[in-house]
């Protein structure tokens, strides 16, 4: 038997623990899906109001703000229950969840450990055609040589070698920053690569992750 509704109150189920207050994201195990909330209850034993063999958690809910997100919400409730429904019709409190159903997220008055990562930039555009692409990197020097090996493929047989004859043609560039177009025509015709270093904020659970994928 047990109920837990003081603040800071934790229950271990697994390798996880659920802190009364903690912060949690709905998973796609259930209907609320993507919603954030907060544990205000955990009751587990003979205390339980369900039949689960998992403790109940109880979360409350944030009203989602994306309509996409309120149109999906009411549209799954609206099959689970066979009639239409609004979001004024969907509790958002107190609902019983099992572990499976949340994701606890890190408590953000705590600091997240922190990794390096290289994102590498793409943008071009060319005679009305466009695009872009992002690669992410753990080792500046993959990243760099990944950047150097696309503008070499540019400056051999692409948009750069079609257009650096042209009497407009300009540059600008530092170590981990490339940029050419046809000046006057910039939107119609450029090609960019940028190399910059951002932080990676690493959770706990994959933390836990990794730890467990060396140990084999």
């Amino acid at each position: 038997m047990m109920i837990l509704r003081y603040p800071g109150a934790e229950y271990s189920h697994g390798s996880v623990k659920y802190a009364i207050g903690s912060t949690v994201m709905a998973t796609n195990q259930s209907p609320y899906q993507g919603l954030l909330g907060t544990i205000v209850e955990i009751r587990d034993g003979q205390d339980r109001e369900t039949q689960n063999e998992t403790p109940d958690i109880y979360c409350s809910f944030d009203t989602p703000v994306i309509p996409a997100e309120i149109e999906k919400l009411e549209k799954v409730f609206s099959i689970l229950h066979g009639t239409p429904k609004t979001l004024q019709d969907i509790s958002l409190q107190r609902v019983i969840m099992a572990p499976d159903m949340i994701q606890v997220l890190h408590d953000q008055t705590v600091p997240s450990p922190q990794a390096d990562i290289w994102v590498l930039l793409e943008d071009w555009a060319n005679n009305g055609d466009f695009g872009s692409s992002l690669k992410l990197f753990s080792a500046y020097a993959e990243a760099r040589r990944t950047m150097i090996d696309m503008l070499r493929e540019e400056l051999d047989c692409g948009l750069i070698m079609n257009i650096q004859s042209e009497s407009q043609f300009s540059v600008m560039s530092d170590d981990n920053y490339y940029e050419a177009w046809i000046e006057g025509e910039y939107t119609f015709t450029h090609y960019r690569l940028s190399l910059e270093k951002l932080p990676l904020y690493l959770t706990e659970s994959f933390l836990q992750k990794l730890a467990g994928t060396e140990a084999k």
